[in-house]
């Protein structure tokens, strides 16, 4: 069976900063994020790694390219994996658009209002379109196989897309179960399905 590791990125500058940064190559991963990622690459080289998949944002790209670099391999920029893009929200730091914020990421989680989108940014809806068909198409390149993907994201996008996927996990678990920079989600293929053995460090 085919294992499935979705990691989150270490931390960046724009967590310290509070800034909604998910468009080009602004801002890096910190000296602990660093750190992160190479804690990272020791934890998945205990699995058998074939491919490495990333977003296109530059902490993702940071953290990848350490993992890949540990296991001989050169990560694939996805942007099925990139971060949602919070539109008018970007690289705004303030309380009030942390709370605008909130209030749509907990509009789809909570009350399936998938169509709701940032003003000039995604919707639930475009996000879940950029990224079942790019996990559909590996899930069928790699049925009944032995090899172990790995893919570096977002924990927001991580979150919305992750229970439309995961057999045993739903919206309900993730808004209680937020992702810890470079946490591991780990599944597990069988009989075409995928089904979560590890969400960041919680045995399920």
């Amino acid at each position: 069976m085919s294992t499935w590791i979705f990691a989150r990125h270490g931390e960046s500058e724009a967590n310290l900063l509070h800034e909604f940064s998910n468009r080009g190559l602004k801002h890096g991963l910190t000296e602990l994020g660093f750190q992160q990622a190479a804690h990272l690459a020791q934890e998945v080289s205990a699995y058998p790694v074939k491919e490495i998949y990333c977003s296109p944002l530059l902490r993702a790209r940071q953290t990848a390219e350490v993992i890949g670099y540990r296991l001989n391999l050169v990560p694939q920029v996805k942007d099925a994996l990139v971060e949602f893009d919070t539109g008018a929200l970007e690289g705004k730091t303030d309380p009030e658009s942390w709370q605008a914020f909130d209030e749509i990421f907990q509009a789809w989680l909570l009350r399936k209002d998938y169509s709701r989108c940032f003003s000039g940014g995604d919707s639930f809806d475009s996000i879940r379109d950029r990224f079942l068909p790019f996990i559909q198409a590996l899930q069928e390149a790699n049925l009944n196989s032995d090899r172990a993907l790995l893919f570096i994201g977002h924990g927001g996008t991580y979150l919305c897309v992750l229970p439309l996927i995961l057999k045993n996990i739903d919206f309900d678990f993730v808004s209680r179960h937020y992702l810890s920079h470079t946490g591991m989600v780990i599944a597990e293929e069988q009989k075409g399905e995928l089904f979560c053995k590890v969400w960041d460090g919680l045995r399920l």
